[in-house]
């Protein structure tokens, strides 16, 4: 919704309650200059069929037409429901950071609909339960920003710390795309410092600035984005992957498009190989061990390394907690 049609709204309603408000006691009120006054008179005017007109007695706007409105719209119950749904989902996707912007919303929509029920949405929060999907709060004028640079196709600098290397780096990025993956959300961008796609945590993101310079975006980057790995990390050249999962894992991996360019080989024995490619082997050991025993890498040989050293000092750890205190 934007900021005019609130305007029309409150002026809509205070004229309608009688109150003979002034051009400049509503430019005032709704901190615009008259002259965006007298244009949201005329709007009123063309589109609601209310009958304002300026009473010079009391220096103020009248309605002779009261129960003329701005005209509402048609919702569906099944819309209503669908918006309060995605509502539930915002919230939990951006750890409650759109929570506000979109409860206002979702009000405002009901507000102009046509048999408004706020109790629908009401049922909607009650009957459906949305659980935070992770503790990544992240700044919301933060995701405004990198929206707008996205449009505007503007460089922005961050001050970024990488968790893995345990630094902080400063950077010049050209963003293209947002992704939510695993309840956090990523910026995809072209990193002028590694001179190649990155993705950064916006939870991450400690400090930032829109510069005015701007870029080209290079041809294809969202087609390369796509390519990349199902995962969020990227810190190696690609390498193809290939996990065998035995019967009862893959009945839950056949389920899933983990990358746009995978392969399922499906077993005689009820099992399944996939293939996909990876840029980091790190990420991928971690995804290979949540399958535990029921997922067996069968390359690259150095993914099989990492995910068997793993397992050995994990097994050491657990022969360290079972030793006799002395």
């Amino acid at each position: 919704m934007s900021n005019r049609l609130e305007r029309l709204c409150n002026i809509e309603k205070l004229i309608n309650k009688g109150q003979r408000p002034s051009p400049q006691y509503l430019a005032d009120l709704l901190e615009v200059s008259v002259r965006t006054i007298y244009s949201d008179i005329q709007y009123l005017r063309d589109r609601s069929q209310m009958k304002i007109r300026f009473d010079q007695g009391c220096n103020g706007y009248v309605n002779d037409e009261p129960k003329a409105v701005l005209p509402r719209f048609d919702i569906t119950d099944s819309e209503l429901i669908a918006l309060a749904i995605s509502k539930g989902l915002v919230i939990q996707h951006s750890i409650g950071s759109l929570e506000a912007p979109m409860e206002a919303a979702i009000d405002k929509i009901v507000e102009r609909r046509n048999g408004a029920s706020k109790e629908l949405t009401a049922s909607v929060s009650r009957a459906v339960e949305f659980k935070l999907a992770s503790n990544s709060p992240f700044q919301r004028r933060l995701l405004e920003d990198v929206l707008k640079a996205i449009e505007q196709r503007r460089v922005v600098r961050i001050g970024y710390y990488a968790a893995y290397a345990n630094e902080s780096s400063d950077r010049k990025v050209e963003p293209i795309v947002i992704q939510e993956s695993g309840g956090s959300w990523y910026l995809w961008a072209w990193c002028r410092l590694r001179k190649d796609y990155r993705n950064f945590a916006l939870h991450r993101v400690k400090d930032w600035e829109l510069l005015p310079q701007t870029f080209e975006e290079r041809a294809d980057a969202r087609k390369k984005i796509a390519d990349r790995t199902f995962q969020v990390e990227v810190r190696h050249p690609e390498v193809t992957v290939k996990v065998r999962f035995d019967e009862v894992a893959s009945r839950y991996v056949k389920e899933k498009q983990w990358h746009a360019k995978q392969q399922i080989t499906e077993r005689t024995d009820g099992s399944v190989d996939l293939e996909f490619l990876s840029q980091s082997l790190e990420e991928t050991k971690r995804w290979v061990l949540s399958y535990g025993a029921s997922a067996t890498v069968l390359e690259p040989r150095s993914l099989r390394d990492l995910v068997q050293a793993e397992l050995l000092r994990s097994t050491q750890n657990y022969a360290e907690v079972d030793k006799p205190a002395e």
